[in-house]
């Protein structure tokens, strides 16, 4: 049963003072929580009260945020089956933008409003200010070019936060979950890309660096990701496949830390690299895709298959150039001597050769050679997902639609001219309620679309699902 008791005279503070059974030495502890105003310990009192009298009481603990989170990682990647990456991303989390701010309050003493500044912290914390939980010393004119962390890392932030929290109240190591039921607001940025004939004028640029031409037409062309693009390996490539030829992707290479391999399911590895260097923390794999829906055929258009004929030729050369000193991994794209080109080095290389372009294409990622392959198959196929969804690998046709299907605004003003035209097909009783003196607008004769109000156009999609499939449809149609 616990009681409160006031402390120290003249002073209004109160101690909530129960006992409870030591689960190791089975012996009953007498505990003082002190610092409560008396209503506060009155509240605490009850609570203790009701918790020991329903069996629900949690044993107190100095264990802090830090040494819960510490415990909890390694098991969360076992019990969730996180790949390699999940586990290094999930862990850089915690030590850089967890610990370094309230890593060291008493996981039981965790409030909402503690989260909440968190939150604001966050918001305004420069990108890379902290490194392996260690702070970053910057001139200001350093400081000044970083960027804060963007709202998608805050919300992965609280992502981790509370499935941190919702074990530690399975573990009953809590009473409740801390997190406020409201996080930061994700801004949505669109990604840049580049227009099919941007990507086209940009193949004849690179003719003087044959490597990052193929990376680029296979990465465009299969709609790869980075690690996909440079994890193709000739035992993938078949000439003959269905008469034009195709690459099987089914796996990535990858750079991760080391400790991350003892932690995590380590059945997608196929492959460690040696190091070329001793001493680093992380390495270089060749591992399986994520999912089996992302592993996929990509078919090869005609220059593409000559380029990577061309390609084998070279590998050839280097090989006989080089002799024992190549390092024969089976990787079409490669370095000179057989080692791989780790997927980050290959962003580089590409940022390097567009910043040499002085302004002469738009600046993107690398990965935006993917988003950019996406929206043009979506057009080009007028609107056949499955089709795209076959080349991308992305699991769900949600994904491809919300994240790599971007608007463009001449199909736009098409699709209004296109909605317009349909809705006066099926609604001849509007057309003639416009003018009692006129005759009804035909199909060929269109009202104006300013005169097509958001009202109407809703209307019909909600009651015609062919008109829903058509306005998909003319949304990614190419440009008139």
């Amino acid at each position: 049963m616990a009681f409160i008791q006031k402390r120290g005279k003249g002073k209004n503070t109160y101690a909530v003072i129960y006992s409870y059974k030591d689960p190791q030495s089975n012996k009953n502890i007498s505990k003082w929580e002190c610092g409560f105003t008396k209503e506060e310990a009155e509240r605490r009192r009850d609570e203790i009260n009701m918790q020991q009298r329903d069996g629900c009481f949690i044993l107190p603990s100095d264990q802090t945020v830090r040494e819960f989170f510490e415990e909890w990682l390694p098991v969360q990647a076992l019990k969730s089956r996180w790949g390699l990456s999940s586990y290094s991303s999930n862990r850089g989390i915690v030590i850089n933008h967890i610990n370094p701010h309230i890593g060291e309050l008493k996981l039981q003493k965790v409030t909402s409003e503690d989260i909440d500044k968190l939150y604001a912290t966050l918001l305004q914390t420069k990108r890379g200010q902290y490194v392996q939980g260690i702070r970053q010393r910057w001139t200001p004119a350093q400081e000044a070019k970083k960027k804060c962390l963007s709202t998608t890392m805050v919300k992965e932030v609280r992502d981790v936060l509370n499935a941190g929290f919702e074990t530690a109240v399975e573990w009953k190591r809590i009473t409740r979950n801390p997190m406020p039921k409201k996080g930061p607001q994700k801004d949505s940025v669109e990604r840049e890309i580049w227009e099919a004939d941007t990507v086209l004028a940009a193949l004849e640029d690179l003719e003087d660096d044959p490597l990052l031409h193929l990376l680029v037409h296979m990465t465009f062309i299969g709609s790869l990701r980075e690690g996909e693009a440079v994890g193709v390996q000739l035992s993938d490539i078949n000439f003959d496949f269905k008469g034009v030829g195709a690459f099987s992707v089914t796996k990535t290479i990858q750079r991760v830390r080391k400790d991350a391999l003892t932690s995590v399911n380590e059945k997608t590895i196929l492959f460690r690299f040696p190091e070329v260097f001793s001493g680093k923390k992380s390495i270089l794999v060749l591992k399986k895709l994520k999912t089996k829906s992302s592993e996929r055929v990509i078919f090869m258009t005609p220059q593409l298959r000559e380029e990577i004929q061309t390609r084998l030729k070279q590998i050839e050369e280097d090989k006989e150039r080089l002799g024992e000193r190549y390092f024969d991994y089976g990787l079409l794209i490669c370095q000179p001597n057989g080692r791989p080109i780790e997927p980050a080095l290959s962003y580089k290389r590409f940022k390097k050769w567009l910043a040499q372009q002085e302004g002469q294409y738009p600046d993107i990622v690398f990965h935006g050679l993917r988003h950019s392959s996406s929206t043009y198959k979506l057009e080009l196929s007028e609107g056949d997902i499955k089709s795209v969804q076959g080349d991308t690998g992305h699991k769900t046709a949600g994904v491809l639609l919300n994240t790599y299907a971007h608007i463009r605004n001449q199909p736009r003003m098409e699709l209004t001219k296109k909605i317009a035209r349909e809705f006066y097909k099926q609604s001849d009783s509007h057309a003639a309620a416009s003018s009692n003196s006129e005759p009804p607008k035909t199909a060929d004769e269109p009202l104006p679309a300013s005169d097509v109000t958001e009202k109407l156009i809703i209307t019909m999609l909600k009651n015609s699902p062919d008109l829903q499939q058509k306005l998909l449809r003319a949304l990614i149609a190419p440009d008139a």
